[in-house]
């Protein structure tokens, strides 16, 4: 054997002791940690359960999307009988008697399909009832402007809101844009209120008073509109037939 390979059976039996020596030394590190998760409010298994707060407030959202429509029309209709202020006013009673009317329903089948309690049907009637009136005054800005065309801009703002909702991903794993959407999106504090509703938490309140705060700034919004848009636009269906 001439010297090379002397040298390379010597690195081989040196590197051999040294893997023996570290497995030896760290043989128990794997068992060294152990954790003990604790849930501190968990959701039951079930894909019913963990999405069921984006899927009731997509269901809602959906439906003061078509409501909006509606009730831009009678409002339209109106204004030249009673006056835009009026109109308006008169909308937006309507809009009132729908939040209150619509989550009703909303909740006692929420609280019903995954057995709730009294006291979380009743927040879940608040919650729902801000997120009602909010997203039917989000949904008439475009509408008030540019009239029944504009619900075709507020489904594109729609699916924005699906994904910055968080209801399906988490707020912090989005990208800047929809992170930016968030704060103008009735559907994510209402989304966050019913996951800490549904399953425990304490921040439903603070969510809450941010939906309530979103609504107003909302609605002072379209009195500016309707203070200094004079004339509604609206289609005329049997012309285009």
């Amino acid at each position: 054997m001439n010297a090379k390979q002397k040298l390379e059976a010597q690195v081989k039996q040196q590197s051999k002791a040294i893997r023996n020596r570290v497995s030896d030394t760290y043989q128990d590190v794997d068992h060294s940690v152990g954790t003990n998760l604790v849930r501190v409010h968990p959701v039951k298994t079930g894909m019913n359960h963990a999405l069921a707060p984006f899927i009731a407030n997509i269901a809602v959202y959906l439906g003061t999307l078509i409501g909006a429509l509606l009730l831009y029309g009678t409002y339209a209709k109106f204004v030249p009988i009673v006056g835009r202020f009026k109109s308006f006013a008169f909308l937006e009673t309507a809009a009132i008697l729908l939040s209150i009317i619509g989550s009703l329903f909303t909740s006692w089948s929420i609280t019903g399909f995954m057995g709730l309690g009294g006291s979380q049907f009743a927040n879940l009637w608040l919650n729902h009832g801000l997120e009602i009136f909010g997203s039917l005054n989000f949904n008439l800005i475009l509408v008030l402007l540019l009239g029944q065309i504009g619900t075709a801009l507020n489904i594109f703002l729609t699916m924005i809101q699906v994904v910055s909702g968080a209801g399906m991903i988490p707020l912090v794993t989005l990208n800047s844009f929809f992170k930016g959407a968030h704060y103008i999106s009735p559907m994510f504090y209402s989304i966050q209120a019913d996951f800490n509703i549904m399953f425990g938490g304490s921040q439903a309140g603070m969510y809450l008073g941010q939906l309530v705060l979103l609504a107003l700034g909302i609605l002072i919004v379209n009195i500016v509109i309707v203070t200094f848009r004079k004339h509604q636009p609206i289609l005329d269906f049997h012309q285009l037939s």
